[in-house]
């Protein structure tokens, strides 16, 4: 079955990809995974406004068939990332910088997860 989100994990997860996308200038790229079709999930992430979401279907013991559209699908996704980053490495970037904003970004989330879990 497939696994729908609380409210509570929707926002804070809605704020960290906000956030992410604050901080880096690029909308977060989502991958699902067992899902070819149209899922309450892949919904549940274009609801926070996310537009790169790529849903794969994995290869199993009994669905191992190599099928285009598995393929495609994947493909799709490593383009649409390579894309990105050649777009991004055209701006001028203080390296540094960015890694201590970064860090400082991922340390606050990580404070805040912990917080919210006391």
């Amino acid at each position: 079955s497939e696994h729908i989100l609380s409210k509570e994990d929707f926002t804070l997860i809605k704020h960290f990809l906000k956030q992410d996308q604050k901080l880096t200038g690029v909308l977060p790229f989502i991958i699902l995974t067992k899902c070819r079709t149209e899922s309450e999930l892949r919904n549940t992430f274009t609801r926070m406004g996310m537009e790169n979401i790529y849903c794969i279907e994995n290869y199993t013991i009994s669905d191992h068939l190599a099928v285009k559209e598995k393929h495609l699908v994947i493909l799709n996704f490593l383009r649409d990332i390579l894309l990105c980053v050649n777009f991004h490495l055209q701006e001028c970037i203080n390296f540094q910088t960015q890694q201590h904003e970064w860090t400082s970004f991922l340390k606050k989330m990580a404070n805040e997860s912990l917080t919210n879990q006391t």
